[in-house]
């Protein structure tokens, strides 16, 4: 859950958090382009566009990978209680 936080505050960070590096290095240099871009004065739309973009793809990912994980946790507590 921590990882799902950090992406929503710097998308990207809770994506290496989640061992998905390429993904996460992806989304901080999305980041880093949308900051730039927001920096210019002319354009500081594009950069808001970017910048929410990359934070709906990190709040995806972290939604993504926290269903994964619950569902693989599921299917390991099924498993041990079925050898029971």
């Amino acid at each position: 859950m921590l990882q799902i936080t950090c992406n929503l505050v710097v998308p990207g960070l809770g994506t290496v958090f989640m061992r998905k590096p390429v993904v996460g290095t992806i989304q901080l240099l999305m980041l880093v382009c949308a900051l730039v871009l927001a920096a210019t004065v002319f354009l500081v739309f594009f950069g808001i566009v970017v910048w929410f973009i990359d934070l709906i793809w990190a709040l995806g990912t972290g939604v993504f990978w926290y269903r994964q994980r619950r569902q693989s946790l599921r299917n390991v507590t099924a498993s041990t209680e079925s050898h029971s």
